[in-house]
């Protein structure tokens, strides 16, 4: 069953690949090779990796390259939240994966009243 809802959910993003992703503190190799898989099946056009730039590439090395990945620099969890949320805003993201946030910390920063999602 789980296995046919993931078949339906590639076959509707491969249609359309032009969602890109945001992920709000990257530095996690798991986190960036879903990312790496989901471009090379053209589940998604793109992503921008939120965080410390030295920390990233120190975590995830070499897997992180590619035209298709961009990165913003952010020193705290609440500065790269509120650019990822910023960016999904500007029409620069379409989607907000989470990275090494916490859950709450997430949620907060997409409902904040103020800068959040509308």
């Amino acid at each position: 069953m789980a296995n046919n809802i993931f078949q339906e959910l590639e076959a509707k993003l491969s249609k359309n690949s032009v969602h890109r992703v945001v992920v709000p503190l990257a530095a996690n190799k798991a986190v960036v090779l879903a990312i790496k898989e989901a471009l090379n099946k053209n589940l998604i056009g793109g992503a921008i990796l939120v965080g410390s730039y030295n920390e990233i590439k120190s975590e995830v090395g070499s897997i992180c390259e590619s035209e298709k990945i961009s990165f913003i620099e952010a020193t705290s969890e609440k500065e790269a939240l509120l650019k990822s949320v910023e960016e999904v805003k500007k029409g620069n993201a379409d989607i907000i994966m989470k990275g090494m946030c916490q859950s709450a910390s997430l949620i907060k920063a997409v409902l904040d009243t103020k800068n959040g999602l509308e």
